[in-house]
């Protein structure tokens, strides 16, 4: 439904080459919901107005529903308004002097559609009560809350186009529990209408929960593609594997028959590693288990003994801080009976939860900017 092969742009600032995108290619299968995250810079707005015919790339391919919209070898390039897509901008665009109902219908009355009064209406009308909001039709808009206005944003983009939808960091203008409770009916609507979305963000909580797979944009190149479970568990690089979250980082040095050697003893790791050379392993707070030690503990395959050094009570869940033969360990636990600074720990890191890398590939690239929760 979306394709895009080998896309690159160029931008010139004062007087240097920013490179946007680097031969950027994948594609969005019908009715797939694709999120590209990547924090500011990464080139992910550029990706999605090259799409939607709003920039145009130095060179590569762009088609939707089959279709060449963009060649840059054959010269194609079809205007944005010919090429039938719904998009919801992070601003909204909502005009201030309009209604509901008039706000929706605008495109389809103007530009490319040229739709009679009647047929648009029917067609604004429908939109707006696939978003839930018909009764507001006649309210001004400047009588919408937030949530309100991002309804209307996105039946007029439905009421254009039901089938390609590109949204630009729709939910960033509301507040937290909204944009909790607006993504997943967003995601439930697109799924109901059958959409096929490209939908960009910098929040990698909205990502992991939006999204049938996570496109991974890091100074204009993919660093990984794959469904939400792939790219936080099984990242492909260090740099990958810090971009999507907080990581523990143990060095090692490989100790065959799946273990590996390092400051807190032999841990057996899941799939394949290197036979010689140090490595890194990796493993997130949350896949530590973590109990009080008891008098007489016989420490098992992966067990290690640790001392309490923080404890930090977030509400649905408590960090730890941990000291394990001088490696410090953040530790997320769910755990109401929470231990004290001082207090004697183990913890089992399942080989299931780790991830490993050679020392080449877990240093390089530079790790990208934090992502915000």
């Amino acid at each position: 439904m979306i394709s895009v092969s080998g896309v690159e742009k160029t931008f010139a600032a004062g007087g240097n080459a920013v490179h946007s995108l680097r031969g950027v290619s994948f594609d969005v299968v019908p009715g797939e919901f694709l999120v590209a995250i990547g924090a500011s810079g990464s080139g992910k707005t550029t990706l999605l107005r090259s799409v939607a015919g709003l920039e145009w790339p130095d060179a590569g391919r762009i088609a939707l529903r089959g279709e060449t919209v963009f060649d840059a070898a054959t010269g194609v390039d079809v205007p944005p308004q010919r090429r039938r897509i719904g998009m919801v901008f992070q601003s909204y665009a909502i005009w201030p002097h309009l209604s509901v109902l008039d706000n929706v219908m605008l495109p389809l009355r103007n530009g490319y559609l040229r739709m009679k009064l009647d047929a648009a209406q029917a067609a604004a009308m429908r939109a707006l009560e696939l978003v839930g909001i018909g009764a507001l039709a006649a309210r001004p808009a400047p009588q919408l809350s937030g949530g309100q206005q991002q309804r209307v944003a996105l039946a007029r983009a439905l009421a254009v186009s039901s089938d390609v939808l590109l949204m630009d960091e729709p939910l960033s203008n509301l507040d937290a529990q909204l944009r909790e409770d607006v993504r997943g009916e967003l995601k439930a609507l697109s799924s109901r209408v059958g959409a096929t979305v490209l939908y960009v963000t910098h929040d990698r909580a909205e990502a992991l929960a939006m999204a049938d797979r996570v496109l991974v944009l890091d100074h204009g190149s993919v660093l990984q593609i794959g469904s939400p479970a792939e790219i936080y568990d099984r990242p492909a690089s260090r740099t990958m594997a810090e971009f999507m979250g907080r990581v523990n980082w143990i060095a090692g040095t490989p100790a065959g028959d799946g273990r590996v050697a390092t400051p807190l003893g032999p841990l057996r790791v899941a799939g394949d590693v290197a036979r010689s050379g140090a490595v890194t392993i990796g493993i997130r707070p949350e896949g530590i288990g973590v109990r009080r030690a008891a008098p007489g503990d016989v420490l098992g395959a992966n067990a290690v003994a640790a001392t309490a050094v923080s404890v930090q009570f977030l509400g649905s869940h408590a960090v730890l801080e941990a000291d394990a033969a001088g490696v410090r360990l953040a530790i997320e636990t769910r755990g109401t009976a929470l231990p004290a600074p001082g207090d004697a720990l183990v913890l089992d890191l399942p080989p299931e939860r780790m991830f490993v890398f050679a020392e080449d590939t877990a240093a390089a690239p530079p790790a990208a900017a934090a992502l915000p929760v």
